[in-house]
C-alpha cells in the first residue's frame, strides 16, 4: 500500500498518467488512500452477506437475524460515508430481509 501512495504516477490501461501540477498530485495521492479504505469497506461488507447466507442455509433464525442487525449497520455506515449510495444500501438491506423471511416461512410452514 505504502509504495502505491508513495508514487507519483499511475499506471491507466498501459498509458502512465502523470499530474501536471501539485494540487492534481495531491488528489491523486488522496484518491488512492481513499481506494483502499473504500476497498477494505466493501470487503467487509462481502464478508458479512456470505456470513449472512451462511447462517440463513444453516436454519438458525437467532444466528441469522443477528448476522442481519450486523449488515444493516455496516451498509447503513457505508452510505453514511460515501462508499456506497444510500439506495444501494436501502436496496441491499431490503434483499436480504426478503431472504431471510422468505427461507423462515418456508420453514415455519412446514
Amino acid at each position: 500500500m505504502s509504495a502505491l501512495l508513495k508514487s507519483s504516477q499511475v499506471y491507466k490501461g498501459d498509458l502512465k498518467v502523470m499530474p501536471n501540477t501539485s494540487s492534481a498530485e495531491k488528489r491523486m495521492r488522496s484518491s488512492q488512500r481513499k481506494a483502499v479504505a473504500n476497498r477494505a469497506v466493501k470487503s467487509e461488507i462481502t464478508t458479512i452477506r456470505r456470513r449472512l447466507d451462511d447462517a440463513i442455509a444453516g436454519g438458525n433464525r437467532n444466528d441469522a437475524e443477528k448476522t442481519l442487525s450486523v449488515y444493516f449497520s455496516i451498509l447503513d455506515k457505508a452510505a453514511k460515508h460515501g462508499v456506497i449510495e444510500k439506495n444501494n444500501a436501502d436496496r441491499r438491506k431490503s434483499r436480504a430481509t426478503r431472504k431471510l423471511e422468505v427461507a423462515f416461512a418456508e420453514e415455519a410452514a412446514s
